[in-house]
């Protein structure tokens, strides 16, 4: 699944994708509700462009599992990160101290 971050661009220029980002945001806070509690007649109210499909590219996993870079919590960039200090533990690390 490729982000909606890149999609939107896209499909609705850089400035409309903020302006609906920007709308979603006041909406939720003004409901007092996260954007994954809206309905998709909520979510195509301040835009047509949505789709069902939005509510797997908001979902908790698909955010932290694409969120790859240094430091992320995916769990490709966990690996790394473990592995680092795995060999990290099986040096003299001891000696450091």
């Amino acid at each position: 699944m490729q982000s909606i971050c890149r999609t939107w661009p896209n499909l609705v220029g850089n400035e409309s994708a903020r302006g609906i980002v920007g709308r979603i945001v006041l909406y939720c806070i003004d409901k007092g509700i996260a954007i994954d509690d809206m309905s998709i007649d909520e979510l195509k109210a301040i835009s047509p462009i949505f789709e069902e499909d939005v509510f797997d590219a908001i979902s908790m996993e698909t955010c932290v599992s694409t969120r790859c870079t240094v430091g992320a919590p995916s769990k490709t960039s966990m690996d790394k990160v473990i592995a680092v200090y795995d060999e990290y533990m099986k040096s003299n690390w001891q000696d450091e101290v």
